[in-house]
């Protein structure tokens, strides 16, 4: 206030009747006062302390800095859909291969009890080998999106490939490489969950909704594959039977882009993020 009266000649009474005195006494008081300081740069507000780009902690919306992966690419509710989608076509590939397999098996292969028996003990060894030997190996060379899509491309085609070739040993040996990319697809899946998810809090509702949304499809699946069987299996052509097989072998085809899409994504957010951070650390300089 004396700054603005010493400006309009040291009368206070001018200030308070003259708006130039009004104006210059609220700016001196705005450059005083930190709450209404402007700040000299915005856009360290916008950088969490996780060198992301968003939205302060404590609160705002920041102008600067803005991910637009979170709102426009891939949110987390299109992920975990899409990741629950890659479950469902991998559980449905394992009810194939073994509820429905019996009916297959015994009728277009000639098993019986007993070689079903053997088949299904000789997958389940392999299928515990590949989880605990092969698969983190190929998640360390690979990543767990790429390791997704190749479980997903071995069990889609291992399917369609063990419904078609019925003589032995090829159809065995194709039908126990369908089960190893069942087991990286099934693995990596839940990885991918897991991975995606943002904070504890959040993996535990996303791991709980994929395991309630696998039971689902091992409730629906087995009355679908015998439907389709059994409506295939007396349709006049050379492979009958195959009806179920090459309906989940499309499905899974269908589905091997979105462990990609998901990689490409957080791809582009980590590039993302490094820019940010090399920006802030240029204005800090």
């Amino acid at each position: 206030m004396l700054a603005a009266q010493y400006a309009l000649g040291g009368n206070p009474e001018a200030a308070e009747i003259s708006p130039e005195g009004k104006r210059l006494s609220d700016a001196l008081h705005r450059r005083d006062n930190p709450r209404t300081r402007t700040p000299r740069c915005e856009i360290g507000s916008n950088i969490r302390s996780d060198n992301t780009m968003g939205p302060p902690s404590g609160g705002g919306s920041g102008r600067v800095g803005f991910n637009p992966l979170h709102g426009h690419l891939l949110s987390d509710r299109i992920t975990q859909w899409a990741l629950r989608a890659v479950a469902v076509a991998v559980g449905w590939g394992l009810t194939l291969s073994m509820a429905t397999y019996c009916l297959f098996g015994s009728a277009m292969v000639g098993y019986n009890q007993s070689a079903l028996s053997i088949n299904f003990s000789i997958a389940a060894a392999i299928t515990v080998v590949t989880q605990l030997v092969l698969f983190p190996k190929l998640i360390a060379k690979l990543g767990e999106h790429l390791v997704c899509a190749l479980g997903l491309t071995l069990s889609g085609s291992g399917l369609l490939a063990f419904s078609l070739l019925r003589v032995n040993p090829i159809h065995r040996i194709v039908y126990l490489l369908s089960r190893v990319g069942n087991a990286l697809g099934d693995t990596a899946c839940a990885t991918l969950v897991a991975r995606s998810s943002d904070g504890s809090e959040a993996r535990a509702r996303n791991l709980g909704a994929i395991y309630s949304v696998r039971a689902g499809a091992r409730i629906v699946t087995p009355l679908l594959g015998a439907w389709m069987f059994e409506l295939s299996r007396n349709a006049a052509g050379r492979f009958p039977g195959v009806l179920p097989y090459a309906a989940a072998s499309l499905l899974t085809a269908v589905l091997i882009p979105v462990p990609l899409a998901l990689k490409s994504f957080e791809d582009r957010k980590s590039r993302q993020a490094r820019a940010g951070k090399e920006i802030m650390d240029k204005r800090n300089v």
